[in-house]
């Protein structure tokens, strides 16, 4: 994602926000992360992408409390390709 849009933010917790999006379609080998170091990798991601979008943990109550609920996917990625609608007139 090269240039993200809009960035819906929700409190008290930063993973109730959500990042607005132009679609992507990745080709590849996909697997469900699990063991024991997925919760950290789920954190991990959280706090890189608060980052870049450059919000301040400060703004969030601690912690990721919905992150049992996200599955974690890992693509080895082969072809990406994208889309970007312009309206219903394009």
């Amino acid at each position: 994602m090269q240039e993200p849009g809009a960035f819906e933010r929700r409190k008290p917790w930063a993973c109730n926000s959500a990042l607005v999006y132009k679609s992507v379609i990745a080709y590849g080998k996909v697997r469900v992360e699990d063991g024991l170091a997925v919760n950290e990798k789920k954190t991990w991601f959280f706090n890189r992408l608060l980052e870049r979008l450059n919000e301040p943990q400060a703004e969030y109550e601690p912690g990721y409390p919905m992150r049992d609920r996200i599955i974690l996917f890992e693509v080895a990625l082969e072809f990406v390709t994208g889309k970007n609608n312009v309206g219903l007139d394009h």
